[in-house]
């Protein structure tokens, strides 16, 4: 997405633009272009460095206009995402009762009718729509059709499943020093076994899904009319296997006894709870420009940790909640909405740095010790120069012993 294009810079702000049928694409999945915006602008409504931009440049941006090519990274983040994992995206199975409050969830009544063709007429759907009565056979027409649009579409999404895992799974092919994990063809080809598959039926299952990458294209589904995998042009190149490749990989993984399968069968633990103290920092351990977490900062804070089996990933989990918490180690008091959510770790300031070149990493507390070391360092030399009785010795002697007791108090040890 976007790699050959040609960003521009305007002053100190780079622009670049996507392709006007990406941001197609997009509504065509979300329904809406307030649903895109509302998702893109949850990454920066979340990062204390940025703020939510405003709707007109997003709409800008889906157009194909230039904008900060933030914007742009932003919707290509959520096209990936959406691509190649449309199940996080989409609501639960239609419900029994309320089907037009689920419907609208996913576009607008006349977004419905032309893909469901009702028998209703446009003004009685409408209505219905806007939650007024319906004839009883009117709405189970409604009903057997959005069932069999469902139906079609978790047809496509278990398909791009399929993909989305395998490729995975052939991303970390080969990689002999990782751990057993889910994601791999060892844990994908022992379940078949498992479930009852006998070797050659397993093999055979694993041409299949191995060979996806090289048959199809995974795309952003159209939902009016959903299709999430397209066959691949011959002339298009994969890095997947063909057939006797992967009849061949499978041989080597059952005879090493699939290495890398995750069980799923969980191991011996403890669930806990666990009781454990621990201590907070202060600004030197913060990893971020801006001072985060000054009300923790040298708190104790007491915290339960349980842990459970997680089927889906074969992993056991753990969860912690900070429960109490003391200024002296010795007198406590139940943590409030600020003590437990914890140390701030500065993570969108992180990736934020990262994105740019040349971004200074340090946190706040590094630049002010900096500048005072650097400040330092002239004030000496000025002193040792004024050394030999001149009448500015006093005013330098000063200014280094104000340096210096600036330097103690960052907790810094004056050498």
């Amino acid at each position: 997405m976007g790699g050959n294009r040609i960003r521009k810079m305007k002053g100190d702000i780079e622009l670049d633009q996507m392709h006007p049928k990406d941001g197609e694409r997009l509504i065509k999945f979300n329904g809406t272009k307030q649903r895109v915006v509302n998702l893109c602008n949850k990454e920066f409504e979340d990062d204390p460095f940025d703020q939510a931009k405003n709707y007109s440049t997003w709409h800008r941006a889906l157009e194909g206009n230039e904008v900060w090519k933030g914007i742009v990274l932003s919707l290509e983040g959520l096209t990936y995402l959406q691509e190649k994992y449309p199940w996080r995206y989409l609501p639960d199975d239609p419900p029994e009762e309320g089907l037009h409050t689920w419907m609208k969830e996913l576009n607008s009544a006349d977004w419905w009718m032309n893909v469901l063709e009702p028998e209703a007429s446009p003004s009685a759907f409408r209505a219905w729509f806007s939650n007024r009565p319906m004839g009883k056979k009117k709405i189970e027409d409604v009903r057997a059709r959005v069932d069999e649009w469902w139906a079609r579409l978790q047809e496509q999404v278990a398909l791009v499943r399929r993909y989305t895992f395998a490729e995975e799974r052939q991303r970390n092919f080969g990689e002999e020093y990782l751990n057993p994990r889910i994601d791999t063809w060892d844990t994908w080809c022992n379940d078949r076994l498992e479930d009852g598959m006998n070797v050659e039926q397993a093999r055979e299952a694993m041409v299949e899904e191995a060979t996806l990458l090289n048959r199809y294209n995974c795309q952003l589904m159209d939902l009016a009319n959903p299709q999430g995998l397209t066959p691949r042009n011959h002339t298009q190149r994969y890095f997947a296997m063909h057939e006797e490749d992967a009849r061949q990989q499978f041989d080597k993984l059952l005879k090493e006894g699939f290495p890398l399968a995750k069980s799923r069968t969980p191991p011996e633990f403890d669930v806990g709870p666990f009781i454990t103290e621990h201590q907070w920092g202060d600004r030197r351990e913060e990893r971020c420009m801006k001072d985060m977490n000054v009300e923790l900062y040298n708190m104790w804070y007491r915290q339960s940790t349980t842990q459970w089996w997680d089927a889906d990933t074969r992993e056991v989990k753990s969860e912690s909640e900070i429960m109490q918490v003391s200024h002296d180690g010795e007198n406590w008091r139940p943590a409030n909405e600020r003590e437990k959510r914890g140390w701030d770790s500065g993570e969108y300031w992180i990736s934020y740095a990262f994105e740019h070149d040349n971004a200074d990493l340090r946190n706040s507390y590094q630049r002010e010790r900096d500048e005072l070391l650097a400040e330092r360092s002239v004030a000496r030399k000025k002193f040792e120069y004024s050394a030999d009785g001149s009448e500015y010795e006093a005013e330098w002697k000063a200014n280094l012993d104000r340096i210096e007791d600036q330097l103690s108090s960052l907790h810094l040890r004056v050498e």
